[in-house]
C-alpha cells in the first residue's frame, strides 16, 4: 500500500476523520487508542503540537485515483517537560509499515524545535500503547523503545443496593468540609490551582491551562453536577480536593471516575477513600452497573484505596522511550 505522510496543521474534516478512525480501532483493540487531551489537541494549531498524518489515494477498478483516505495519525505535544506522543493505525491498513512510519517520524520530530532558530529537545518522545497489542510492544522494542511508564484500568461492579447513598456519603465530610457540585464560574480557577498542586510530578495531568478545562466542559459528555469540590468550613474560597465523573451517554452503563484531586497538604485524612466511595454513590445513583478508572501502577497508596473499594485490575497500558542505554 501506498501512503504519505503530511505534517500540516489539521483541517476540521481531518479531525473528524481521525476521530472515525481511533473509534474503529478502538472497537478493534477493546480501548481507546487516544487519550482526552490528543483527542482536544485535534482542534489545536499550537505550534508545539505537531500533527503526523498517514494518508493514501484509494484507486478505483480503473485505475482512476480517488480521494485520499487518513489511515493512520501521530501526535507529539512538547508542551511539558515530557514529550508525549500517540499514534493510531486503522485496522484494516495495519502490518503495512504505516505505524513504523508515523512512530520513527514523531521520534524525529520530538527532537525538532517547534520554531525556526529555537534549539531542539532533547529528551526524547515518550509514546504510549493504549491496547497492549504484541505488535505495538515489538515495534517499540525495533525502534530502541523500552517502558517507563505503565498506568492499569480497574473496574468493579456497582451492584450493591445496600451501600451508602450520596447524601450518606457527603455526610462524612461534616462538618469540618463542605462538599458541592461544580460550578465552572466560580470554581475553574481554584480546580486548576488545586489540579496543579496534586498533580505537580505528572505534568500531563498538572499541566492543565484554563483553556484544557473549558475545551473538556464542552464535550458532550460534561456535566457540571458529575463533579464534585471540597473545601473546608473556614477556608470556602480554596479548594481542598475535587472529584471528577464521566458518565459518556455512549455507555450508559459505565461511569468512569475521571479525576481525584486531593490537595498535598490535605493528604492523609482519608479524602482519596471518602471521595471513591463518593463517585460509587453517584454512579449507583444514575443507573451505571460498572465503575471504572485510571491509576499509575506505582501509585501504591491510590491502587490500594482502590482494591479496598471493591476495584481489580483489568488492564494495562504502557509508555515507552528511549532511555540513556537504548539510545541508537
Amino acid at each position: 500500500m501506498d501512503f504519505q505522510l503530511r505534517f500540516d496543521p489539521l483541517t476540521s474534516s481531518d479531525a473528524e476523520q481521525i476521530r472515525q478512525l481511533a473509534m474503529r480501532a478502538q472497537e478493534a483493540d477493546g480501548t481507546q487508542p487516544l487519550n482526552d487531551q490528543t483527542l482536544v489537541n485535534l482542534a489545536s494549531d499550537d505550534t508545539d503540537i505537531t500533527h503526523i498524518v498517514a494518508r493514501t489515494v484509494a484507486q478505483s477498478p480503473n485505475g482512476d485515483a480517488t480521494a485520499p483516505t487518513i489511515v493512520g495519525y501521530a501526535q507529539v505535544d512538547r508542551r511539558q517537560p515530557t514529550i508525549s506522543g500517540e499514534l493510531v493505525v486503522d485496522p484494516a491498513t495495519r502490518r503495512q509499515g504505516v505505524g513504523r512510519a508515523l512512530l520513527r517520524s514523531a521520534i524525529r520530530d520530538a527532537t525538532l524545535p517547534s520554531r525556526s532558530g529555537e534549539p531542539g529537545q532533547h529528551a526524547g518522545l515518550h509514546i504510549w500503547s493504549h491496547a497492549g497489542h504484541p505488535g505495538a510492544a515489538a515495534l517499540a522494542s525495533s525502534e530502541n523503545l523500552v517502558p517507563v511508564r505503565e498506568i492499569c484500568l480497574m473496574t468493579r461492579p456497582l451492584g450493591d443496593i445496600a451501600a451508602d447513598s450520596v447524601t450518606d456519603v457527603i455526610n462524612d465530610f461534616r462538618p469540618e468540609l463542605v462538599v458541592s457540585t461544580l460550578d465552572p464560574a466560580r470554581d475553574n480557577d481554584k480546580w486548576l490551582t488545586l489540579n496543579a498542586a496534586a498533580f505537580q510530578h505528572h505534568p500531563e495531568q498538572g499541566g492543565w491551562t484554563l483553556a484544557d478545562l473549558e475545551e473538556r466542559q464542552r464535550t458532550d459528555w460534561f456535566n457540571a453536577d458529575d463533579c464534585y469540590v471540597v473545601s473546608s468550613a473556614d477556608n470556602p474560597d480554596e479548594l481542598v480536593a475535587s472529584l471528577w465523573l464521566k458518565l459518556q451517554p455512549q455507555t450508559p452503563l459505565t461511569g468512569e471516575i475521571y479525576v481525584v484531586a486531593v490537595h498535598p497538604a490535605a493528604q492523609g485524612r482519608g479524602l482519596g477513600k471518602k471521595l471513591t466511595y463518593l463517585a460509587l454513590a453517584h454512579m449507583r445513583a444514575h443507573g451505571q452497573q460498572t465503575a471504572e478508572l485510571w491509576t499509575d501502577t506505582t501509585n501504591e497508596a491510590a491502587v490500594a484505596v482502590y482494591r479496598q473499594a471493591g476495584f481489580d485490575i483489568a488492564t494495562t497500558q504502557i509508555q515507552y522511550a528511549r532511555t540513556s542505554t537504548t539510545q541508537p
